[in-house]
């Protein structure tokens, strides 16, 4: 049995998750009325966690929606399951007067497909569900899908504005028997700091990408100047910002350029609130890191984080890459040894025009025309 009671506000309730022992006399003083909800279910776990600068990235329509808490899924594992996430505060004891309407920090759950590697970056996913962001205390959300084999899922728990500092809780029903679940952020797996750089394409620096007829102007572009400490994968994540909430129409199409000595690769580029790139990189190699855009002359700001699991330095100081040498036009001059002799066609003669007769002038036409033919 799972009930849901309505509370009279007093304390006994307040914050309160798990399971509790009340005497029925007690319970009647405190209660007015029960919600009975029978669930025939094989698990159940309880998450606590928080949204903070770092790990609170809003809904699915801002950049930063890949810095979420999230919760990694098996694929046969989101048959028959119920979520139910809410604030661990309740408004109900911290407003002065009852007349108050209370309003909650919107509240939303977002059920994704990822593509490459587990962090939902706007180019790593698709949304599989979403439900409504409300106002709320809690939201709950029922999934009951017929996942892919071989896909990996998540579950992101966002308010619907980025920069929200607050708790929640997550509880979860199933049918079937769970693994012990675990919350998730964008920094979980890499055990350095993350380092971010703030940019801007302006007049100045907006080269646009490399393969393209002028590709000179990709030079402009700004680069950073990345180095490890030891030999290790590294995750890119670019996004663009915006002072407001914009379609995604007027995103610009981004990509990550990584060059070095050794590294030439040419990036994807996509039209998309964030983009990532995961490349592994050599020791004691210096790598100019490019965030640049599709088309030359494309402004706006952006930014760069950059995660590893070993020691590592990016110089946030803008660089220039260093613009390759212009290919010399050779000379079309012929030397002595490849000069080549010049045969020169004899061409027979045109008669200079006379005074001819109307005669004369008939003969030499058939004259010539019978000579052509022979």
């Amino acid at each position: 049995m799972f009930f849901t009671t309505i509370s009279k506000s007093h304390p006994l309730w307040s914050n309160t998750l798990g399971t509790q022992l009340v005497a029925w006399s007690e319970l009647k003083q405190s209660c007015n009325r029960f919600q009975i909800c029978y669930l025939n279910v094989e698990s159940r776990q309880i998450l606590t966690g928080n949204w903070s600068a770092m790990t609170s990235g809003g809904c699915s329509n801002f950049s930063t929606f890949y810095r979420n808490p999230f919760i990694l899924f098996p694929p046969l594992c989101l048959k028959r399951i119920v979520f139910v996430l809410g604030h661990t505060t309740d408004q109900r004891y911290e407003r002065t007067a009852t007349d108050i309407k209370l309003s909650y920090t919107q509240l939303g759950i977002t059920v994704i497909q990822l593509k490459a590697h587990s962090i939902p970056t706007h180019d790593n996913y698709e949304i599989v569900y979403q439900s409504k962001f409300w106002n709320k205390r809690e939201v709950t959300v029922a999934i009951d899908m017929e996942p892919k084999q071989g896909l990996q899922y998540a579950v992101v728990l966002s308010t619907y504005y980025p920069n929200i500092n607050t708790s929640f809780w997550l509880q979860l029903f199933s049918k079937q028997l769970l693994p012990t679940l675990e919350l998730h952020t964008w920094t979980s797996a890499f055990q350095q700091t993350v380092q971010t750089i703030h940019g801007e394409w302006h007049r100045g620096n907006a080269g646009g990408r490399r393969n393209k007829s002028n590709s000179l102007t990709f030079y402009q572009n700004p680069a950073y100047l990345l180095t490890l400490s030891n030999t290790s994968s590294v995750q890119l994540i670019l996004h663009q910002s915006f002072p407001t909430v914009v379609p995604l129409a007027q995103y610009h199409p981004i990509g990550i350029y990584v060059l070095s000595n050794t590294a030439n690769a040419e990036p994807s580029f996509v039209r998309a609130r964030s983009v990532s790139r995961l490349v592994h990189l050599n020791a004691e190699e210096e790598y100019y890191v490019v965030p640049a855009c599709f088309e030359a002359n494309t402004f706006g700001k952006f930014q760069l984080d950059v995660l590893c699991n070993v020691a590592f330095t990016i110089d946030p100081t803008e660089r220039k890459l260093p613009t390759p040498p212009p290919i010399e036009n050779k000379a079309s001059t012929l030397t002595t040894a490849t000069k080549k002799t010049i045969t020169t066609t004899k061409t027979r003669e045109i008669p200079k025009k006379g005074n001819l007769s109307l005669a004369a002038a008939r003969l030499s036409t058939l004259t010539d025309e019978y000579s052509k033919r022979t």
